[in-house]
């Protein structure tokens, strides 16, 4: 029990993110503050073996939005536990003045590429968190060397959905 990953959004330096990775690992190796009763089941589960394993199994991402994260990234890569990145492709066009062009901003597109090749070279993986759900749109990311995708949102599966299940009606309703 307790979390499976932890992501740390707008992570912009080495420090930054060197504090975020501290609060997800137990002492000594980290500063995680201790009380974990739901995760250890209230006591059904072996509080020693949850302090010895479940924070080094947790998986830890810092999440690259900023030109200054992508600059900082290959230190980053050297910081024990942190298990790989999130790319936020509409605050990191943003960090360059190119807001809304994630796809097509060639400032954005190269800083992209650039933190693609440093994480893959310092062997982290590297994702990326779209609202997109389209299969182009997620084709083009993968094309470009990401590894996981974090792809629409909770609202636009739930809108898409009903508007197969109102397609539906309407069509069983004229025959």
């Amino acid at each position: 029990m307790g979390p499976d990953a932890i992501v740390v959004p707008m992570v912009n330096s080495v420090e930054e993110a060197k504090k975020a990775i501290d609060t997800c690992i137990y002492p000594p190796e980290g500063k995680r503050g201790f009380g974990p009763s739901r995760a250890i089941l209230y006591g059904i589960e072996d509080v020693r073996e949850y302090i010895e394993n479940k924070s080094r199994e947790t998986v830890r991402l810092v999440m690259i939005e900023t030109l200054d994260a992508v600059e900082t990234l290959d230190e980053m890569c050297k910081i024990p536990y942190l298990d790989g990145f999130v790319i936020g492709p509409m605050d990191l066009s943003a960090s360059v003045g190119e807001l809304g062009y994630a796809l097509t901003g060639k400032k954005t597109n190269a800083l992209i590429d650039k933190a693609v090749t440093i994480a893959h070279k310092n062997g982290k993986p590297i994702g990326l968190s779209t609202g997109a759900d389209n299969r182009e749109e997620l084709s083009w990311w993968i094309s470009k060397g990401i590894d996981f995708i974090s792809a629409s949102t909770d609202i636009s599966s739930v809108i898409n959905s009903e508007r197969k299940l109102i397609d539906l009606m309407r069509n069983i309703g004229e025959k």
